[in-house]
């Protein structure tokens, strides 16, 4: 039997620019297998995490779990490479706010019986996430991410707020001034008037996170 002959990068970055969904789901799992010997396709891995394909559950091995997002592949791809994308590249996915509505596939008893549900997929809230697994090097978007905490969509928000909570626990590992910047972003958040009176689940998220956030720069500054 003819040994099976591993992808070129190059034929991966072809796969993830122009291929069809199913051709780039196979191209992020292979580029997700060679780890950071894959950091040539980082840039193409980073504009997949704006994309709104699909794979169909029934077309992978396994149906029981859903659809296969491209976009959140990618994401997961990028954060077993383990190297952070440019961070001007990454903020423009945070800035972007859109949400795509994807079909959910639903089951009965472990079966696939159709799409019968919604699943929201938004880049900022990708990107957010490849930040929890990359942890404080993102920190350089910090601006765009407190901008993100506070959007009132909460595919948006949730994620955003998830990831200042994350770096508040890496506080040890910051330079002076970036705890300092960490600190005047817990500030700001704090400072919302939603957070000051809570009166809706996003207010009292705030609230809670200033609180959290206030308590991890106590702890820190007290040794």
């Amino acid at each position: 039997m003819a040994e099976t002959i591993p992808p070129s990068i190059e034929d991966l970055r072809k796969a993830l620019r122009s291929g069809r969904p199913f051709e780039k789901l196979d191209a992020i799992e292979a580029a997700s297998k060679f780890k950071q010997a894959a950091a040539p396709l980082i840039p193409d891995l980073v504009a997949l995490l704006s994309s709104d394909e699909y794979v169909q559950c029934t077309s992978l091995d396994i149906e029981a779990f859903g659809h296969a997002v491209i976009a959140e592949r990618a994401c997961a791809a990028l954060g077993s490479i383990g190297i952070m994308p440019d961070i001007e590249v990454l903020r423009s996915v945070l800035n972007d706010k859109r949400v795509h509505e994807l079909p959910e596939a639903s089951y009965d008893q472990g079966a696939y019986i159709g799409d019968y549900g919604t699943e929201y997929v938004a880049p900022a809230a990708i990107a957010a996430k490849l930040i929890e697994y990359l942890g404080p090097s993102g920190f350089d978007l910090l601006p765009e991410i407190i901008e993100n905490a506070m959007v009132e969509n909460e595919h948006i928000g949730k994620p955003s707020r998830r990831v200042i909570a994350m770096l508040g626990h890496e506080l040890g590992t910051y330079s002076p001034d970036e705890v300092a910047a960490y600190a005047a972003a817990i500030e700001t958040i704090g400072s919302q008037p939603e957070a000051l009176k809570p009166t809706t689940h996003r207010g009292f998220d705030l609230r809670d996170l200033a609180i959290f956030g206030r308590r991890k720069l106590a702890a820190f500054r007290a040794g």
